[in-house]
């Protein structure tokens, strides 16, 4: 049986040498924008796994070391995320990606916020016409916690067997996949090194079934929302007022779209300078004065197609 790692670097460049080291399957993180761009998992990277035939795996990890974090709605809105970049990268029905808890969380803390996140991550995949089961990459402790809530289908203890529970959990083999070995260096890469309990752990072959998606189509149809907060992800100064700018889940900052109405025709350039919105099927939130454009300020979501323009 081959390795498993878990990395924050991008193995596009090492997927044949790890094959030869032995790599069976590599775990990859995605993480909500506008934070850890650096280690984020890209469509043509997944392509370069399934190419060398090693099979990838997904971890989700926002402020996992953040007690004040995990809410319901941060849950809800980092697996509506998650669910829209696992399709990119080809992950089929009923896979498993998995969210990060990575501090030793106490028990009461387990018991009411990071249940309730996970309760907002499960409500999110079961809104979804595509589904994924979630797992939980945490202490044995929270991980045999959220097993019998429901909360989780798949258990990654990680390797500080210190955390409460992970020692008797991994000599109980309690678990799916146990992260043995933290930062440890392999082809000049920092990994981690795991072992599987199971057959099905979560991992897959990327884009088994189809070519490589765009990382962001040019056009795209959806809905769109407006909102008017003070900040933007990218620093820019906030003009409610006047700005024509918008908030797009992936487009990189400083992209000029068309944004139609598609019930009236109504269009508008906006810049996109911030990330959202994070509620299914909106595509775009728009600034007021955006949204005015539109004739949307009553409405609040109206059907739009955009599309990039420079």
């Amino acid at each position: 049986m081959g390795l498993i790692i878990d990395t924050p670097t991008n193995v596009t460049e090492q997927v044949q040498a790890l094959k030869r080291a032995n790599v069976e399957a590599v775990i990859r993180y995605e993480v909500r924008p506008p934070g850890g761009a650096w280690k984020r998992l890209q469509p043509n990277e997944a392509k370069a796994i399934g190419n060398a035939g090693l099979k990838l795996g997904l971890v989700y990890e926002g402020p996992g070391a953040t007690p004040s974090y995990f809410t319901q709605a941060h849950g809800y809105a980092d697996a509506s995320y998650a669910l829209d970049r696992m399709a990119v990268y080809g992950q089929p029905d009923n896979g498993i990606v998995y969210f990060a808890v990575d501090y030793d969380a106490e028990p009461s803390e387990v018991q009411s916020s990071i249940a309730r996140y996970f309760d907002g991550v499960n409500k999110a995949l079961a809104s979804a016409p595509r589904k994924l089961r979630a797992g939980a990459y945490a202490s044995g402790f929270c991980n045999q916690y959220l097993l019998r809530q429901g909360l989780i289908a798949s258990r990654w203890i990680t390797c500080s067997l210190g955390f409460r529970g992970s020692r008797a959990a991994v000599q109980a083999r309690e678990y799916e996949l146990w992260q043995t070995k933290c930062d440890t260096h392999l082809l000049g890469m920092d990994v981690d090194l795991n072992v599987a309990n199971t057959e099905d752990w979560g991992q897959f072959v990327p884009f088994a079934d189809g070519p490589v998606p765009p990382v962001d189509e040019q056009t795209q149809t959806g809905d769109a929302s407006w909102y008017d907060d003070s900040t933007n992800a990218d620093d820019t100064p906030v003009h409610n007022a006047t700005d024509l700018s918008a908030a797009h889940r992936t487009l990189p900052f400083g992209t000029k779209l068309l944004v139609t109405r598609t019930d009236t025709s109504q269009s508008v350039e906006v810049t996109v300078h911030d990330r959202g919105p994070y509620v299914r099927g909106r595509i775009i939130d728009l600034r007021p004065a955006a949204a005015k454009a539109l004739d949307m300020i009553d409405a609040g979501v109206v059907p739009v197609e955009i599309k990039v323009i420079k």
